[in-house]
């Protein structure tokens, strides 16, 4: 194995292991973990108190099988609270997930032979309630499909654009475009954060108008803390500074070089 990690960090001139390893070192910050973790008392309430009683109660049974579980919930959660690294989103709840829903089952289980009705309805309030979080909530896949419309018409002008162009969230629409992916914002500026990349040209690009048009989510459906992290400041300032919002598609706003001096 470490042969072959060598291998390609030298086919690659230092690329395998820069991208893959040391490109992902992002910081960690906690009020991006006070955001996901606030929700899910809110989100998951049943879940939570569920998992927390029958692992706390298998632990005192010392049942080996209800210890191994418990041990594993402990665990998915500890996974979980990496959440707080910059550019980590819901995957990384995926495992404290799973163990929430073993222990769900867990539950109703323990209920069936003792005729109790309350456990399964519980679980499955909770499941109408995560339901209906997942399509109201604004960020979520079914407010996205709303926009299919402006994303449609996104495409469309980027198909007409001939020059280069920068995006942030809505870079995907930059492929449908035929258009190639010149800067990831996001993940450079991360690297500029840890030293490790130096954005001076990119920023002399950006002044000297060489790109047509660059779409920056920065209007009040993304926080702004969600901005920041995809450009450093010296790129939002120049981005500002030469070029001039001409219209907002798909929560993107589209900035085109500015005609006349800044304001």
């Amino acid at each position: 194995m470490g042969t072959a990690v060598l291998a390609l960090d030298a086919a690659t001139r230092g690329g395998f292991l820069f991208h893959t390893v040391r490109a992902n070192e992002n910081r960690f910050s906690w009020p991006l973990l006070a955001y996901f973790l606030s929700d899910l008392p809110v989100a998951s309430p049943v879940l939570l108190g569920l998992s927390a009683w029958l692992a706390l109660a298998r632990v005192r049974a010392r049942a080996p099988a209800g210890v191994l579980l418990a041990l594993y919930l402990a665990g998915a959660t500890l996974s979980a609270l990496t959440i707080g690294k910059v550019g980590s989103h819901v995957n990384y709840l995926l495992e404290m997930t799973a163990a929430l829903a073993v222990f769900a089952g867990l539950a109703v289980a323990w209920a069936r032979p003792r005729a109790s009705v309350l456990v399964p309805a519980l679980v499955l309030v909770q499941l109408a309630w995560l339901l209906g979080r997942t399509v109201l909530r604004p960020e979520n896949m079914e407010a996205k499909l709303g926009m299919r419309g402006e994303f449609a018409e996104l495409q469309a002008v980027l198909a007409k654009e001939p020059g280069p162009v920068l995006a942030d969230e809505t870079m995907g629409v930059l492929v449908l475009a035929a258009h190639p992916i010149l800067l990831q914002p996001f993940e450079f500026t991360q690297l500029v954060r840890e030293g490790v990349w130096d954005e001076t040209n990119v920023l002399r690009d950006v002044r000297d108008h060489r790109f047509a048009l660059i779409l920056v989510n920065d209007g009040p459906a993304t926080p702004a803390s969600w901005t920041r992290e995809r450009w450093t400041v010296a790129m939002l300032a120049a981005v500002h500074e030469a070029y001039e919002p001409s219209g907002v598609l798909a929560e993107a706003t589209l900035y085109r070089p500015r005609r006349g001096p800044a304001p």
